[in-house]
C-alpha cells in the first residue's frame, strides 16, 4: 500500500479493492448482504472525547455498524457548523455498540449520530 505524508504530517494510505476480492467473498460491488436499518440518536450537549454506547438486544459481535456524527439536536436535524466532530472507533458487541467520538468545541454543543446497522 502506498503511504505518503503531507505538510501537516498526516499519513495518507491508499488501498484498492479489486473484483477478485469481491468475487472470492461471493459478493458484487453493488450487493449488501443481510438485513439493515438506520437510526438517528440525539446524545444531547457535549464536548471533548466521548464514549457513546447504544444498547439494543439485536447487536452481536458480527453486526456491521457505520456511524456519522454532526452538530444538531431537537427537531432541527444535523448540520455542519464550525465544530469538528471526529469518529475514532466503532465497536459492536453483544447487546451494544460503542463509539469513540471527539467534539472539538469550547463549550457543550449538540451531538447527533446516525447509525447504519447491518445484520449479516
Amino acid at each position: 500500500m502506498p503511504i505518503t505524508t503531507n505538510a501537516t504530517n498526516t499519513k495518507a494510505i491508499t488501498a484498492t479493492l479489486n473484483e477478485k476480492q469481491l468475487s472470492d467473498s461471493g459478493r458484487s460491488a453493488r450487493a449488501i448482504a443481510g438485513d439493515g436499518f438506520t437510526y438517528r440518536h440525539d446524545w444531547g450537549q457535549h464536548r471533548g472525547l466521548l464514549l457513546l454506547t447504544l444498547n439494543w438486544s439485536g447487536f452481536t459481535g458480527a453486526t456491521r455498524v457505520f456511524v456519522a456524527a454532526a452538530e444538531g439536536g431537537g427537531l432541527g436535524g444535523k448540520f455542519v457548523g464550525d465544530a469538528l466532530y471526529t469518529v475514532h472507533n466503532v465497536a459492536p458487541g453483544v447487546g451494544s455498540v460503542t463509539i469513540r467520538l471527539n467534539v472539538e468545541w469550547d463549550s457543550p454543543i449538540g451531538v447527533v449520530v446516525d447509525y447504519l446497522i447491518i445484520e449479516p
